[in-house]
């Protein structure tokens, strides 16, 4: 019922001409879009952020998995890397040095695994991390 309503919502938006249902909170759009902007700040550029491959998960679409692109520091396109986005966490796929200095790939790894899942997938000890 409550997803019907905010279709209606959304159908009664677009209508009117004034946005897109990713202005209407509880929608799938909506929250893509606010992963979108967690994961864009967290980038060297982030208006150069590139999307693909983006999937909601959850009754309310808390939990946001995808890839992004985005410009490195000598302006160049770093190449996609997957993110995960849930409202108390934020995280892209380390890469390079970055995914050496703190074990980074195997939390990421556990992340993606327990928030990337519909449910969510299995707890994972990150003690061997």
């Amino acid at each position: 019922m409550n997803g019907r309503l905010l279709s209606l919502a959304c159908a009664a938006a677009l209508g009117l001409g004034t946005g897109g249902c990713d202005r209407v909170p509880g929608t799938e759009a909506y929250a893509i879009r606010e992963a979108e902007r967690r994961v864009s700040a967290q980038l060297i550029d982030p208006e150069s952020a590139m999307f693909s491959d983006v999937v909601a998960y959850g009754a309310q679409h808390e939990r946001v998995c995808g890839m992004v692109n985005g410009r490195n520091r000598m302006g160049g396109y770093a190449g996609p890397v997957r993110f995960v986005s849930a409202p108390s966490l934020t995280v892209i796929e380390p890469s390079g040095n970055d995914a050496e200095d703190y074990g980074g790939v195997c939390l990421f790894e556990a992340a993606a695994a327990f928030y990337c899942a519909e449910p969510l997938g299995p707890a994972i000890a990150t003690a061997g991390c």
